[in-house]
């Protein structure tokens, strides 16, 4: 079971349709009905070449919302689907790279839902995806170690409200996996692209969202762009997937980077080639420009509500 209504979930959907495996499955979307959820699948898919108008037998459409009890689904409905489901893929989120932590606590709400409806009736596993920049823990040569946060560490110096949220769901798979449900945890770069074609579904990517609107702003947040990895997003959507239908995969955190990085002086130089000149600031200070900006503050806004 997955969400698919970003760009990276899309892509994983994708990747399992194409798995030989004899797969079925179940889409949890958040929308109006059934009819709706099924008009958004086909209208992204589309752009994958895969047409929902043939009949598809292995995809179940659940309209249901992860951050409310029960998913959102009527106590008869959850607990069928909970002996039907032997496997999740959770990579919904709220992306929200305005408000602060207390503010965007939808994520951690979650997160707990996804575990609870893992232990109820048959004990499923968990594909839990991250991001690399959550790593805590570090070797002597800078590069993050595959292990989840200390007990003790509560990420309070984490002064990004969205990235907090994504620390402290790690630490709730950690509490999990003690407690015996199967838990992976996926630790993404920022997936932006495609490999073969450079598309980009704008509206539906935020590391895209925030370097648009870095630019309308001629300012750049500090550590947006700090030599983290770059990924596309049809590769991480091929590793995630991979790593999901592997049986013999081993539990835990994986780190997942690549040779391509993207630094904050490599890209105030791309920009200046066309005539875009901005400035590092603290995340302060972006997050107060981009509620100053007319633009940024209508409701539209995709940096705010992806």
């Amino acid at each position: 079971m997955l969400r698919a209504t970003l760009e990276l979930e899309y892509n994983c959907l994708v990747e399992l349709l194409k798995s030989p495996q004899d797969l079925v499955i179940h889409c949890l979307i958040r929308s109006k009905s059934d009819e709706d959820a099924l008009k958004r699948l086909k209208t992204i898919l589309t752009q994958y070449g895969i047409d929902l108008t043939v009949p598809c037998n292995n995809i179940r459409i659940i309209v249901g919302d992860v951050t409310k009890p029960r998913l959102g689904l009527a106590e008869e409905a959850y607990a069928s689907l909970a002996e039907e489901i032997d496997g999740i893929m959770h990579l919904a989120c709220r992306i929200d790279h305005i408000s602060k932590y207390n503010e965007i606590r939808a994520n951690i709400h979650g997160i707990v839902n996804v575990f609870k409806f893992a232990s109820a009736g048959r004990t499923k596993s968990v594909f839990y995806a991250s991001t690399l920049p959550c790593a805590a823990k570090f070797r002597e040569d800078n590069l993050p170690i595959e292990e989840y946060p200390d007990e003790e560490d509560l990420g309070e110096e984490i002064a990004w409200g969205y990235l907090r949220t994504k620390f402290i769901c790690e630490k709730l798979a950690f509490e999990a996996s003690k407690r015996g449900i199967p838990v992976t945890t996926l630790r993404l770069p920022p997936v932006f692209g495609n490999s073969v074609a450079g598309v980009i579904l704008n509206g539906y990517n935020h590391f895209w969202a925030m370097t648009l609107a870095s630019i309308r702003i001629r300012m750049i947040p500090k550590g947006l762009f700090s030599g983290v990895p770059i990924m596309a997003v049809d590769s991480g959507s091929k590793v995630t997937t991979m790593l999901f239908l592997n049986d013999a995969a081993e539990r835990g955190v994986y780190n997942i980077t690549t040779e391509s990085t993207l630094t904050e002086d490599m890209m105030l130089s791309i920009l200046s080639v066309y005539g875009v000149n901005c400035e590092t600031v603290t995340w302060k200070e972006w997050r107060e420009a981009i509620l100053e900006d007319p633009e940024s503050a209508d409701a539209m806004n995709p940096v705010k509500s992806l």
